[in-house]
This record gives structure tokens, C-alpha cells and sequence, in this order.
């Protein structure tokens, strides 16, 4: 095994997302499809936004690195699930301003 650093992290995480896009298809996409199955299954009847998604898809990982040896998919798929979320939630603020009416209106 070779010496890690946060760059060649970073980047092996941007590859894997790029493979896991050719498999799994589009994030958003995932992420609300995802989202659309734990309302199916949500007593209470909320549906989550894809970014909450992303994030508590992250904290699956996080759990998983908590219970058992050390695992770097376990990093890079929950770095990945960050990256995610905030390519998500950035979207969504941008859609946000864009919406909002002007003042000048």
C-alpha cells in the first residue's frame, strides 16, 4: 500500500464518483430515487431532499467506520457522499436565487 495524501484522496474520489455516474447513473438522480424508497418506507410521511440524502448516506458510512477495522472505502465513499450533498445543496441555492423575485418586480 502506498503513502495517502489528501489530494490523492480527493482524487481517487473523484474517480470513483465518475465510475460509480457510468453504473449507478446520475447522483441527483439516485439521491431522490433513494429519497422516493425511505418515504415508501417513512411512517410519518416526509420525503427527504437529495442532499439530505447524500448526507445520511455519508453517516452510514461514518457508522460503519465506527464498528468495525480500518475500511478506505469506507472514506472515500463518505467523502464522496459529502461532495455530493454540497454539489446538491449549492444547486438547490442557486435555483433558490434565481426564484426569488427582485426587488425592482
Amino acid at each position: 500500500m502506498y503513502a495517502r495524501t489528501p489530494t490523492s484522496i480527493l482524487e481517487e474520489v473523484i474517480r470513483i464518483i465518475f465510475e460509480r455516474g457510468k453504473t449507478h447513473g446520475n447522483y441527483d438522480h439516485s439521491m431522490r430515487s433513494i429519497s422516493d424508497l425511505w418515504h415508501a418506507a417513512d411512517r410519518r410521511n416526509r420525503r427527504l431532499p437529495s442532499e439530505d440524502v447524500a448526507l445520511k448516506m455519508a453517516l452510514v458510512k461514518l457508522g460503519r467506520m465506527d464498528g468495525g477495522t480500518f475500511n478506505m472505502d469506507d472514506y472515500l465513499d463518505a467523502i464522496g457522499y459529502l461532495a455530493i450533498a454540497a454539489a446538491l445543496a449549492a444547486e438547490k441555492e442557486v435555483q433558490n436565487i434565481v426564484d426569488r423575485p427582485s426587488d425592482t418586480e
